[in-house]
């Protein structure tokens, strides 16, 4: 039986904070069982004012099998908006997770902790309503076991223009 509650309240204007929890059975799917989960998933918007907003939210998961944990995942979701205009906006997002696994309780070979940091800049521009363009950076960094250095495996430049036809 999975339980899970949510809650939100703004305490001043602009400012507002959540959370979510979860806990009960839930499928390990890596390795195809069932097990007790829990997930806290705290999170907070600010709108510093009419261009600029905060937005953080953090999920906590941890899941246990066979009486022995099989992992335990923190994952930090951090957004800046700046919105210039009502045509345009520019975004930083980072996205962090920390995994720690009990490689007993997991069934082939997995590591015991691994780390990523994924990183984006977008601006976005809109022509009209059915003309969207977007430019952007963005890059992934990892590290695996006890190793504290993340390790930059890629980036990327892009550029994506949308139109939408009306028949």
């Amino acid at each position: 039986k999975l339980m899970s509650a949510s809650a939100e309240f703004q305490p001043l204007a602009g400012f507002y904070l959540g959370v979510e929890v979860e806990t009960g059975k839930t499928l390990d799917f890596r390795n195809n069982r069932l097990g007790d989960g829990l997930e806290l998933v705290p999170e907070l918007k600010w709108h510093l004012n009419r261009h600029m907003q905060i937005q953080a939210r953090h999920t906590y998961r941890t899941l246990d099998a066979a009486s022995a944990e099989v992992f335990t995942a923190n994952l930090t979701d951090l957004r800046l908006s700046y919105q210039f205009s009502v045509r345009s906006f520019l975004r930083l997002a980072l996205i962090y997770a920390d995994i720690r696994y009990n490689p007993l309780n997991n069934i082939g070979e997995v590591d015991a902790h691994e780390k990523t940091l994924g990183s984006q800049l977008l601006y976005s521009y809109k022509l009209n309503p059915q003309t969207l363009f977007f430019a952007g950076y963005s890059d992934n960094a990892f590290s695996r076991d006890e190793i504290e250095q993340l390790t930059r495996d890629q980036r990327s430049v892009f550029l994506k223009f949308s139109y939408a036809w009306a028949l």
